[in-house]
């Protein structure tokens, strides 16, 4: 399993990386099943929060 950080855009959009897409050859208008296992979030104090997904 790949595992990588990514960033959600307006309207909830986020990238798969390129190397991924050219290894697995995702091309635009596929569908990839992807799994949330963590979210980060900075704090008003400007630390990073980790909120780990319960499966």
């Amino acid at each position: 399993m790949e595992e990588f950080v990514v960033r959600v855009f307006k309207g909830g959009k986020v990238t798969v990386p390129k190397r991924l897409r050219d290894l697995f050859e995702v091309e635009d208008g596929d569908y990839v099943r992807l799994a949330l296992v963590e979210v980060l979030k900075k704090s008003e104090s400007g630390d990073w929060v980790r909120i780990r997904i319960e499966s």
